[in-house]
């Protein structure tokens, strides 16, 4: 600290100008014996962010800095700036400056007291620092980033609201039968995906059941099961032939999805009164029969083309029947459950999906596909996990299972 009666004001500046003038900061003296406490000392860094040369500043007290206007924003810290002076104590505070030309700049001002041998304060040193580019930057980020909340939420708004559009195709509840007892487990990626599904009454004796799955997921993926799902329920009103159906969606959809996406879709229709289930294929995976009486799980697989890809010259679709019998599952899904990737990225495959519903087989539907839905979670976890304990991994796809049970 250099000490006032050591050498004259005049030997001391000299000192100090040949030491800071080169500074980028701007640093000031203000002597503090006069009460104006004028500025007595300015550095070039004072010069050049205030635009004042010293010849027109020094005498005077720096307060000229805060403009012409009262600004409110300065009110808290040069309260605080008055008590620090009052009491002779350093502090830092950040006040809204003017330059000569009248252009703002945030000043990051840090003052420190000075005192000779006696303990009595001098001198006030301050180092101004321009930090308009740092506060501009923060105000130009908390600007984005509200911009970006308010579209964000913009966004979940759209999503929720495309969300409810999309679980409108599904259906809310299950036609009623003595018979037949039907169970879905539907979980999208994300708000929306590119899985749907249908369980519905063609005749009293008669129903049909789809599941289907767009290629992607998210908005696009939404609008097209949108649209296949409107070409799906013309083209099965009123038709027991899964072949027939499926033949007219794929015509309806051909060249009017884009270039790359495709949509697979497994087609059943349950005859109660004959025991039947006729049923033909898209390029959708192939659905299960799990039969009640010896518990056996058989592939419902047919030739098939994907939907909306080939005109109806090239377009291959091929319906089987089975018969049906008390105690007989049909399990239908989405390929998110044999794509589930484990930690080790092994795939959890047909053969192991066989293994599952082998060891399920005697469950009723609903707790089947429930089992299904938690064994591919446990799978992408590769956790040995008690059956309650949850879990956290999610499948990397829209996630669908669905099936019917005989009951009588």
């Amino acid at each position: 600290m250099w000490k006032s009666k050591d050498r004259s004001i005049n030997e001391t500046l000299n000192l100090l100008e040949l030491a800071i003038d080169g500074a980028k900061e701007g640093i000031t003296i203000s002597d503090m014996k006069d009460p104006q406490r004028p500025l007595i000392f300015v550095n070039e860094g004072f010069e050049y962010t205030t635009g004042y040369q010293h010849q027109e500043v020094l005498g005077k007290n720096c307060r000229f800095l805060q403009g012409p206007h009262k600004d409110p924003e300065n009110d808290l810290p040069l309260s605080e700036l008055k008590q620090a002076l009052d009491q002779a104590k350093p502090c830092t505070v950040l006040l809204k400056n003017y330059r000569k030309s009248g252009e703002l700049f945030w000043n990051r001002l840090s003052l420190t007291p000075i005192f000779d041998t006696d303990k009595s304060l001098t001198y006030f040193v301050g180092v101004q620092t321009d930090v308009t580019a740092e506060i501009l930057a923060k105000e130009d980020a908390a600007t984005s980033y509200k911009k970006l909340k308010e579209n964000f939420a913009l966004m979940e708004q759209d999503l929720a609201h495309a969300s409810f559009v999309q679980q409108s195709i599904l259906p809310t509840k299950f036609p009623d039968s003595k018979t037949l007892k039907f169970y879905a487990k539907f979980e999208p990626m994300t708000h929306i995906g590119g899985d749907f599904y249908d369980v519905f009454q063609i005749k009293p004796d008669l129903f049909g059941v789809m599941i289907a799955d767009v290629t992607g997921h998210g908005a696009s993926a939404a609008l097209l099961t949108l649209m296949a799902s409107h070409v799906f329920k013309e083209a099965a009103k009123n038709s027991a032939n899964p072949e027939d159906v499926l033949r007219k969606t794929n015509q309806a959809l051909y060249k009017k999805i884009p270039p790359g996406k495709f949509i697979t879709m497994f087609y059943g229709v349950v005859d109660k009164l004959s025991k039947t289930f006729s049923y033909c294929q898209a390029g959708h995976p192939c659905a299960y029969l799990i039969k009640g009486d010896d518990q056996t799980v058989h592939e419902l697989r047919t030739n098939c083309s994907l939907l909306g890809v080939f005109d109806d010259s090239m377009a291959k679709f091929e319906q089987k029947t089975i018969s049906l019998a008390q105690g007989d599952k049909v399990v239908l899904y989405t390929d998110a459950l044999v794509e589930a990737k484990a930690l080790d990225k092994t795939y959890l495959g047909s053969e192991h999906l066989n293994s599952l519903l082998s060891e399920s087989a005697s469950c009723p539907i609903d707790q089947l596909l429930e089992k299904l839905y938690r064994s591919g979670l446990l799978f992408i976890e590769s956790g040995e996990q008690h059956a309650d304990n949850p879990i956290s991994a999610s499948y990397q796809d829209d996630m669908t299972l669905l099936g019917f049970e005989v009951i009588a």
